[in-house]
């Protein structure tokens, strides 16, 4: 039944402007538990079928520098222990 009434009434180009959205993502002057938000509800929204390393590489890309050092020197390799 969702699949039929988005047929019907989304225009075809809001399933890649929500692509687009979460790609473009990041964190800017929100803080982390904000962003790890924004990022969960564009990834559903999305409904993203991509493996947990791809999808770990786009949340660390959106978050600041620092931050992303952070994980970096954690050797964070896990989406839930990057969040």
């Amino acid at each position: 039944m969702r699949t039929r009434l988005r047929k019907k009434y989304l225009p075809r180009s809001y399933y890649q402007r929500l692509l687009d959205q979460w790609h473009r993502l990041s964190q800017g002057d929100k803080t982390v538990s904000r962003y790890i938000t924004k990022f969960d509800e564009s990834m559903m929204r999305c409904n993203v079928d991509e493996s947990e390393s791809v999808i770990l590489s786009r949340f660390k890309t959106g978050l600041r520098e620092e931050i992303q050092k952070e994980l970096f020197m954690r050797e964070v390799h896990d989406l839930e222990l990057a969040y």
